[in-house]
């Protein structure tokens, strides 16, 4: 929708392609990226490579509203906040 020709298998692929992540960062950019990934990422930073993802779920997690992160990404949640238990122990 927003003018870029990519196919559909790229998105259900789930092994890290670095082609890809660097077609979303570079090509696509943030202020698509926000409009298209708004209510299913933290931020369109997290859309762009899943060191992204982890980065910016833990930011949001500990910086800012944890309840976001929690809806928008459950399993990231309870990743972050099982290392964060570990923390405590």
């Amino acid at each position: 929708y927003e003018g870029h020709l990519v196919e559909k298998y790229d998105f259900f692929d789930v092994d890290y392609s670095e082609e890809f992540d660097n077609f979303l960062y570079k090509d696509v950019g943030y202020v698509a990226l926000n409009n298209i990934t708004d209510h299913l990422f933290a931020s369109a930073y997290g859309a762009t490579s899943l060191r992204e993802y982890f980065a910016n779920g833990f930011e949001h997690f500990y910086l800012y509203n944890t309840k976001n992160i929690s809806q928008t990404s459950p399993v990231l949640f309870n990743k972050i906040q099982l290392l964060h238990s570990l923390e405590e122990n």
